[in-house]
């Protein structure tokens, strides 16, 4: 989670396609440890991507867990 929100940090941010320098530069100057392989495999899966689309499903899916972790749909 935290290699898509430096992502779409790095977006509103007004860099339309991050690179991986770009989210660890992000991620270490808050102390975070990159593992290289993860972060490749979220640039792969959000390049080219609407982000306000990456943004609503992450809502959604944080609602999701939420719902879980009160009991609702189990």
């Amino acid at each position: 989670m935290r290699y898509v929100a430096a992502y779409l940090l790095a977006t509103l941010g007004g860099n339309k396609s991050p690179s991986a320098s770009d989210i660890t530069d992000i991620l270490s100057s808050v102390g975070i440890d990159v593992d290289p392989e993860r972060l490749d495999v979220v640039i792969k899966e959000l390049d080219g991507k609407d982000i306000d689309e990456v943004g609503l499903w992450l809502m959604s899916f944080k609602f999701k867990l939420q719902l879980r972790d009160v009991g609702v749909n189990n």
